[in-house]
């Protein structure tokens, strides 16, 4: 990914060494970490900076407390007749079962991506219908596919929950970006959000070298404030729409009992999500 290649550069320019291995396993190690990456190296390490996203890959780590369940399933299409759109232009709907965005590019490139609880498995058929009966009731989705009149291919299902990981930090290791907490898709804020928290972690990590001892402690309270701000602002969004208040998917999002249910986690043992 682009995004990815140009960290990776960043890195590399100020005299990282950076590997192409994908993580497999990673354990402690006497005071410290072995990581096992695709490849078969093995690295030992005395401190860890966990940037490996939503991933989990190291059994040593305090649980995630999940907000909720979202997932979204995604459909895509080609149509020239998008070359002449604005780039950046969000198509948004509600829904009683969750809500859906369309997002054309210059490009051409048209997609659909439906947003619902995750907690049950749907057969492609019920996708189908259940992505029909929604663009009947979504009327800015909908019109821009009457619009350009095209066949949405579906693409798959990816994750979109928040989700916040009991502490961020401990003895030989600090969580950063998606690693450490997630941010849902309405919030458009992901990969800002996952940056800034990763750069405040490693200025932090760097003062803990230079002899700061409580460095990583106020990293840790910077992300929970940080955090309990997403998650206020998460509930007031969801409270404007006032139409399926009765309906679970809804209900699940408009309750405040989430927010402290999340930053009092701790890192205790996993329990059920909350939503």
């Amino acid at each position: 990914m682009a995004y990815e290649a140009a960290v990776s550069n960043v890195a590399a320019s100020n005299g990282a060494e950076v590997l192409s291995d994908h993580i497999c396993t990673a354990g402690r190690h006497g005071g410290g970490w072995t990581v096992r990456t695709s490849t078969g190296r093995s690295i030992v390490a005395d401190f860890v900076v966990w940037a490996n996203g939503r991933i989990d890959v190291a059994r040593d780590l305090p649980f995630r407390c999940h907000i909720d369940r979202l997932v979204g399933d995604v459909w895509c299409a080609y149509a020239p007749v998008l070359t002449s759109v604005p780039d950046g232009v969000v198509h948004v709907d509600s829904l009683p079962w969750g809500w859906m965005y369309a997002l054309a590019s210059p490009k051409g490139v048209l997609s659909v991506t439906l947003f619902t609880e995750g907690d049950q498995k749907v057969t492609p058929s019920q996708r189908e219908t259940l992505l029909e009966e929604s663009l009947t009731i979504a009327p800015s989705v909908s019109a821009l596919l009457r619009d350009v009149q095209v066949k949405l291919e579906y693409r798959g299902r990816h994750s979109a929950v928040s989700c916040f990981r009991g502490t961020s930090r401990g003895v030989g290791w600090i969580a950063v970006g998606d690693a450490a907490q997630t941010v849902g898709p309405l919030s458009s804020s992901g990969i800002g959000v996952a940056t800034a928290n990763a750069v405040h972690g490693a200025e932090s990590r760097l003062e803990m070298l230079a002899g700061d001892g409580a460095a990583l402690a106020r990293h840790e309270l910077v992300r929970r404030e940080t955090y309990a701000s997403y998650l206020r602002s998460r509930a007031a969004y969801y409270a404007m729409e006032r139409r399926w208040t009765s309906e679970p998917f809804w209900q699940r999002r408009q309750s405040a009992s989430v927010l402290a249910a999340a930053l009092n986690s701790g890192g205790r043992s996993p329990a059920r999500p909350i939503s």
